[in-house]
């Protein structure tokens, strides 16, 4: 049996880093936040932000109950949730550190999650619930360590991020055999924007085929294990009778068998974007041949006036 090593570092949204910040002291000096309040959550606004802090929390309100149930834990005080408006305003929040495709993040030591309002790329609204999964699962393993892919995937598969449920990338990796081994994905901060996108999918595709092939109850049981015992292999085999070595080992070959063949589904979407470059080649080959044409009628034009004179 391998044993792994797992590198904790606090919760950012898609990625996990370290603030170097007096939260409560950066927040109360450099912004005059507004906010709304519930049981579970409080939500900080700036000017023009109501109507999204108000679909912010009621979104929170509506998938709590759902979350707290598929993993186990609930929320043991409020969570403080900052909507950040604007690039300037998120950096001085969460600082430098986090890669530029971050869309949130989440301190659960300060009870804290920042959210990109602004972000077009992604539902931030989702983002939300991405993070509140974060939280929540470090609410019920009481600073134990928990797999990166494990925590990365089911924020993905509860907050239901769509980006992440394509299997081109997997397909792609398969092909190329650049799979990402999941023990790898502790180090997700230091992966490029596609590498990192295909690390999300691989961890929401081990999530999901583990509930598909097991069953939530499997992961509130992993959960309350490693939060026991701090062995993640331990955990697998009281829940689903394997180790984390061999579940990637049969997960794995469940994507090869599957998966393999789905970057073809795209091949369509291909060739309608490589038309018109095929359209640019074929009219210069055209015009060379043409030149070419034009040469050797000049050629022999000039060979027929000498043979005259």
């Amino acid at each position: 049996m391998i044993k792994r090593k797992f590198i904790y570092i606090p919760y950012f949204g898609a990625v996990f880093a370290v603030l170097c910040f007096s939260i409560s002291h950066l927040f109360a000096q450099s912004y005059r936040w507004n906010k709304i309040v519930s049981d579970q959550f409080v939500v900080f606004y700036l000017d023009n932000d109501r109507n999204d802090a108000e679909d912010i929390l009621s979104k929170l309100q509506e998938e709590y109950p759902r979350l707290k149930q598929a993993i186990g834990a609930e929320l043991l005080a409020p969570i403080n949730i900052y909507l950040s408006n604007s690039e300037r305003v998120y950096k001085h929040i969460v600082g430098n550190n986090l890669p530029e495709w971050s869309a949130g993040a989440a301190l659960p030591a300060h009870r804290v999650m920042v959210l990109k309002s602004y972000n077009t790329n992604s539902d931030f609204r989702k983002t939300a619930i991405h993070e509140l999964v974060h939280l929540l699962i470090d609410e019920a393993m009481n600073s134990v360590q928990i797999p990166r892919w494990l925590n990365e995937g089911l924020a993905v598969y509860f907050s239901g991020e769509k980006n992440f449920a394509s299997t081109s990338l997997i397909s792609k990796a398969l092909m190329t055999q650049s799979i990402i081994d999941l023990s790898d994905i502790d180090y997700v901060l230091t992966f490029h924007e596609s590498k990192a996108q295909l690390a999300y999918q691989e961890s929401y595709l081990a999530v999901k085929y583990l509930i598909e092939n097991y069953g939530v109850q499997s992961v509130r049981e992993i959960i309350k294990k490693i939060a026991i015992t701090n062995d993640p292999d331990k955990a697998f085999m009281s829940a689903i009778g394997m180790d984390m070595y061999n579940f990637e080992y049969e997960w794995y070959q469940y994507v090869r068998k599957n998966y393999r063949w789905h970057f073809l589904a795209e091949f369509d979407t291909y060739l309608w974007m490589s038309l018109p470059l095929l359209f640019i080649v074929i009219y210069i080959i055209i015009r060379i041949r043409n030149r070419k044409t034009l040469k050797r009628w000049e050629s022999e034009e000039s060979y027929f006036d000498e043979d005259e004179i």
